[in-house]
């Protein structure tokens, strides 16, 4: 049997085989021992029973509580800040709408005493005929037609519409015909309704010749008070700008009706 070598000779590397040799049985250089090996060393462990445990002054739950009231009072804090603190002004940009104010009021206008509305007017195209509590006429100057505006109680656009349709003076307008409806028919900004008409125009004398025009009924209501206006004026449906309806007179009436104030405005 053949034992394992303890080392080799530093000179020749010969195995040595003996630990009691002290010399080489090859070259016979004198062998040293190697030191010793150093063991691992380890602290010792103390028992877990001999360690006293951590003390604390409060509960888990009390804790528990403090860490609450602490976040508690961070939110407040905050919610204050961002109330008090107000944002800075920022730039106006074409966004931006225009600056608002009073309005200002025509010196030319009627107003109903019984519903409190209020039509502005230009006194150079536009003159005041009879009025009441609840109406006024206003005449074109030039004699191309006339604008009738009514106040009444009640909210039913289409039942106003109706009501002044049915009280057109036949005799003066006669073979009157629907043309449509008017889209975007307001009066004094409130969306409302609306519908065109043509007819003849008789002259109240009896003379002359029928004359063709344009009628045009719209109401709108607020607040439980409809406004209903009538305007007729010569007919032309050869111009452009006066499609679909041809009223002549449409932009002299159209400054009255977008000037209504209504009440409480």
């Amino acid at each position: 049997m053949v034992s394992s070598a303890l080392g080799f000779c530093g000179r020749c590397g010969a195995p040595i085989i003996d630990a009691s040799e002290s010399f080489c049985s090859r070259c016979g250089n004198p062998i040293v021992a190697p030191p010793p090996v150093a063991t691992g060393y380890s602290y010792p462990v103390v028992p877990a029973a001999s360690v006293p445990a951590a003390q604390h002054k409060l509960s888990h739950l009390q804790l528990l509580a403090s860490a609450g009231g602490i976040i508690a009072v961070v939110v407040i804090a905050l919610t204050v800040i961002l109330v008090v603190v107000k944002p800075g002004t920022k730039a106006c940009h074409f966004s931006c709408g225009p600056s608002t104010g009073t309005r200002l009021l025509s010196p030319t206008a009627y107003t109903s005493t019984q519903f409190n509305f209020r039509v502005e007017y230009d006194s150079s195209s536009l003159k005041l005929g009879q009025q009441s509590a609840t109406s006024v006429d206003l005449q074109a100057a030039n004699g191309d037609g006339a604008l009738h505006v009514a106040g009444s109680n009640g909210s039913n656009v289409t039942n106003a519409i109706q009501t002044a349709v049915n009280s057109i003076d036949s005799n003066t307008f006669q073979n009157i015909q629907q043309i449509g409806d008017i889209p975007g028919a307001q009066i004094g900004f409130v969306q409302g309704q609306g519908v065109a008409l043509s007819a003849q125009l008789v002259p109240s004398d009896g003379s002359g010749q029928a004359t063709p025009v344009t009628i045009m009924v719209m109401a709108a209501s607020q607040n439980n008070v409809t406004i209903t206006a009538v305007a007729f004026g010569a007919m032309d449906t050869s111009s452009a700008e006066l499609l679909p309806f041809g009223l002549t007179s449409a932009q002299t009436f159209d400054f009255a009706l977008t000037n209504t104030i209504w009440p409480g405005s």
